[in-house]
């Protein structure tokens, strides 16, 4: 199984579809929805600083414990 953030995918439009064109890049990340689960914004945070995120109104977690929720 495979996650994204819904920001990379908008972020990846932005970037790319000035070069390669909207309908083409709408294309592309319709396509690759199909492989992967799109994680909405309030989910979790990943990442190894922890610490870093503690006043987020979003918990923080650990690759390891992100890993172990998804079972």
């Amino acid at each position: 199984m495979a996650i994204v953030a819904w920001h990379a995918l908008s972020n990846f439009y932005y970037l790319v579809s000035p070069i390669r064109g909207g309908n083409d890049v709408r294309q592309f990340l319709l396509d690759l929805t199909r492989f992967v689960s799109v994680a909405p914004g309030n989910t979790c945070i990943v990442t190894r600083n922890v610490k870093g995120f503690r006043a987020s109104p979003i918990p923080a977690r650990r690759p390891a414990e992100f890993m172990m929720e998804l079972e």
